[in-house]
């Protein structure tokens, strides 16, 4: 067996064999898409770079600057730079390295700026992230200079950044810049491609080719939409992240990556292939693609689909999360395993508690499930750890909470379908810790108006009620840990519990128009409320059959082990 002690330290991208042991480097942007004329990023984008990412200077007295690289993830090392900075200092950014071409420190073409006007990386002690990764925030004449020559078309860029209402990406008074202004992306020469897109973290792709140049931008809930344009300028900017010198209009700009290809690569694949990239170590938006593994390409048809597990291979955002502490908020995906990402929380949240602002739909409809005030949002991580249910198989958890005194405080999740979902419908749902000594219900609700489709535990401690237009209960069968499984399919119409059928009738023709997890409606009963976790909850616009219905029983029973 080779001896590997001496790979203790050593970062995967840069082994390629050690005493007979073969590593397969992980694929990096540059290595599938090579031959960039600059290459600027917070992450490792190719693997035969082997010098630092950027140049902090430390306004501490005598701390000086100082270069810094990866971590053993791929990506900037801002725990070494914060403890560099010291607390309570700011650290600026005076030089970003680029990455296009192999070898150390300073090859390429780097941008630079003066300790007075680079851009934030710490500031007083913090460090700046966006969506839990490094980024640099720059401001009015607060960017990078370059020292570019002119870059003839046709080119290729993309970017990953965040915008205040009014920020310049490139600064050129004259010729090509990408601008974002009161929502609207501007491509070229005063060229308004009337793209309207809502601000926030963002990836964008542009082609300059003449007449078939374009621009395609993709936020949280757009994949990335296009417009075309005509423009024949060349790039020759001066600032990154900041107006150009004469303007003196203030702005911001949170900027993690810059790629330039001094070519067209929206040729068969690429396209398609650096937006995935960048996705998916950025992760800010799910995409809609048809799954090819998972259970939602075993069941298909889910209209919606929620979970701490990846139910699609295509499905890469699980959980948005909140911390308490200073209310920033991040995307979490999966780990390798296909499992909620709890390391991330855990690195994001530290030691403030984590709250869930949104809950993103694995399916291909986009309906991902929210909640945006504070006060009601299910807790995923109480300031130590990550919550979890189950005990031969423990699992991430959603905490939902309910106080019969005070109805509108149950947490909850929302959302409005854009088109009402008509019976057949197939409703599965993991609950767990479920408090049963209590007069509650675990509600999956219409927000609003009379009873149309719900599952709830009502009454005694004992009772689940089936309830769509007409009511059926069963006695005895209310547990702490509950798989509950129902088929609204009017006279046909069945709930069952781990797999058992406990109710079956007619649950009338109601359709779904709104759907609440976790806490109450707002109509009859209105104290009721979860009181317990959740893990998955997936809804189909299809009656399940037999055979699926124990199939999907099964999958979910062998991840979760709840009977």
């Amino acid at each position: 067996m080779p001896d590997i002690s001496e790979l203790n330290g050593t970062a995967i991208d840069n082994v390629a064999e050690f005493d007979g042991l073969t590593v397969t480097a992980s694929t990096r942007l540059l290595d599938t898409y090579p031959n960039a004329t600059f290459a600027y990023s917070i992450r490792r984008l190719n693997s035969a770079y082997t010098g630092a990412c950027c140049r902090v200077y430390s306004t501490g007295t005598g701390i000086g600057e100082q270069d810094f690289g990866f971590d053993s993830n791929g990506i900037l090392d801002i725990d070494a730079i914060v403890t560099f900075v010291g607390a309570g200092n700011n650290g600026v950014v005076v030089t970003w390295y680029d990455q296009s071409q192999s070898g150390g420190t300073g090859s390429g073409t780097d941008i630079t700026q003066d300790t007075t006007n680079g851009p934030l990386l710490v500031d007083a002690g913090s460090p700046i992230l966006v969506n839990g990764l490094p980024a640099f925030k720059a401001g009015e004449r607060s960017g990078f200079d370059t020292s570019w020559t002119s870059v003839s078309q046709p080119f290729t860029l993309s970017s990953v950044t965040e915008e205040d209402s009014d920020a310049y990406l490139f600064g050129n008074n004259t010729q090509l810049r990408f601008r974002n202004s009161t929502e609207t992306v501007w491509l070229g020469t005063d060229i308004d491609g009337g793209n309207t897109v809502p601000m926030g973290h963002h990836a964008f792709f542009g082609v300059g080719n003449g007449s078939s140049s374009f621009g395609k931008v993709s936020v949280a809930d757009i994949q990335p939409a296009g417009v075309t344009f005509t423009n024949s300028s060349a790039l020759d900017a001066t600032l990154i992240g900041a107006r150009w010198p004469n303007n003196s209009t203030g702005n911001r700009s949170w900027l993690q990556e810059f790629v330039l290809w001094g070519s067209d690569q929206n040729g068969a694949g690429q396209t398609s292939g650096i937006e995935a990239n960048i996705n998916e170590e950025y992760l800010i938006y799910q995409p809609t693609d048809a799954p090819t593994s998972g259970l939602l390409a075993t069941y298909t048809g889910a209209e919606a689909a929620y979970s701490v597990r990846q139910l699609s291979n295509k499905a890469l955002i699980a959980l948005r999360i909140r911390r308490d502490s200073d209310d920033e908020e991040a995307n979490i995906g999966f780990d390798a395993n296909g499992d909620l990402d709890t390391q991330a929380i855990a690195d994001f949240c530290q030691t403030a508690n984590g709250y869930v602002t949104r809950w993103w739909d694995q399916s291909t409809n986009g309906n991902h499930i929210d909640q945006a005030l504070n006060t009601i949002q299910p807790k995923i991580y109480n300031g130590t750890t990550v919550i979890t249910s189950g005990t031969t198989t423990v699992r991430p958890s959603l905490q939902f909470e309910t106080t019969d005194a005070v109805p509108l405080a149950n947490t909850s999740l929302d959302l409005t379908f854009a088109s009402s979902l008509s019976q057949p419908i197939t409703a599965s749902i993991i609950t767990r810790d479920i408090v049963t000594t209590t007069d509650e219900m675990c509600w999956l609700n219409p927000i609003s108006g009379s009873a149309e489709l719900s599952i709830a535990s009502d009454g005694t401690p004992d009772v689940l009620r089936f309830y769509a237009g007409t009511e059926l209960v069963s006695t005895s069968q209310k547990d702490a840990d509950m798989m509950l499984f129902t088929v609204f399919n009017t006279t046909s119409s069945e709930m069952f519990k781990n797999n058992s059928s406990i109710v079956s009738g007619n649950a009338g023709t109601n359709s779904l128009s709104s759907l609440r997890i976790g806490g109450l409606r707002t109509g009859p009963n209105e104290r009721f409320g979860i009181h317990g976790n959740v893990q998955e909850y997936i809804l189909w616009g299809s009656a399940q059959s037999a055979t699926n219905r124990n199939g999907i029983h099964t999958d979910t029973n062998s991840y979760f082990g709840i009977y």
